[in-house]
């Protein structure tokens, strides 16, 4: 469940913690290609880059589940750097389906992005 983060090679490929935004949507919220922004849900917020791309709807952000990054201290509070970008902590506890396992509440929620 580590999302491979600590691989080398794969971090080559993807470095930083990502929110994938519509142009169009990103141009409305004032955001541009690499820039920090904030994922905000009833639970908190976290911190991502923008990555534009016309693949999702404009009214929806894609942001991968699992993000740490190995390389920050691993001891409480900080757990490397879960609390900052780990989407995770945004979804509501008790989100199960009805075999216990995850469903669409855990890929889905509404959320506010914008510029950090």
């Amino acid at each position: 469940h580590s999302e491979h983060r600590q691989i080398p090679w794969l971090r080559e490929i993807e470095p930083e913690a990502t929110v994938e935004i519509h142009p169009d949507t990103a141009k409305a919220l004032g955001i541009e290609e690499g820039n920090w922004v904030w994922i905000e849900g009833v639970r908190g917020k976290i911190k991502r880059k923008a990555k534009l791309t016309p693949v999702v709807h404009p009214k929806t952000v894609m942001a991968l589940h699992g993000w740490w990054y190995p390389e920050r201290e691993g001891k409480a509070p900080y757990f490397y750097g879960i609390w900052e970008v780990n989407v995770n902590q945004l979804i509501p506890m008790g989100c199960q389906s009805k075999s216990g396992f995850g469903g669409v509440p855990l890929k889905t929620m509404l959320c506010k992005i914008y510029p950090v």
